[in-house]
């Protein structure tokens, strides 16, 4: 994804965009998920499909997708996370929508694939820094 805009000297920004670097592959998965059951459902429904978690909301404005999204993924074993994350017992993949998703006809997806190693549990939502959850969904990943 892509961040452009122009900012005021010692102020806010004048004018901002955001956008998604491959419009295309979000739509394709979203076609990939359609129809099947999701994950788990909130705000955004999450699917399970080819090794990434696929996020769906639809209908869908820009303000869904301001709020950053944490994502922890919980392992079988807490000797496959790296020291740094050990203490907290997941690893942190939290993301920016527009850098890994985009927002079309109304609906918004965004994807991000997993690790290959083995993952236990996820717990995924969005937040607001220095507020709190917007949504918290979780759910076991199963094999």
């Amino acid at each position: 994804g892509f961040q452009t805009g122009q900012r005021l000297e010692g102020g806010g920004d004048l004018w901002r965009a955001k956008f998604s670097a491959r419009p295309g592959s979000y739509r394709t998965a979203y076609r990939l998920v359609a129809g099947r059951d999701p994950a788990a459902r909130s705000v955004f429904d999450v699917y399970l499909a080819d090794g990434a978690l696929v996020y769906v909301k639809e209908p869908c404005e820009e303000a869904d997708t301001e709020a950053r999204f944490f994502l922890h993924l919980v392992p079988e074993r807490e000797g496959d996370l790296p020291e740094e994350s050990r203490r907290q017992g997941f690893r942190n993949r939290d993301f920016d929508f527009f850098l890994n998703g985009a927002r079309f006809d109304g609906k918004c997806a965004a994807w991000v694939s997993l690790p290959e190693r083995s993952v236990a549990s996820v717990r995924t939502g969005q937040y607001i820094s220095g507020e709190g959850e917007i949504w918290r969904a979780e759910f076991a990943l199963g094999g």
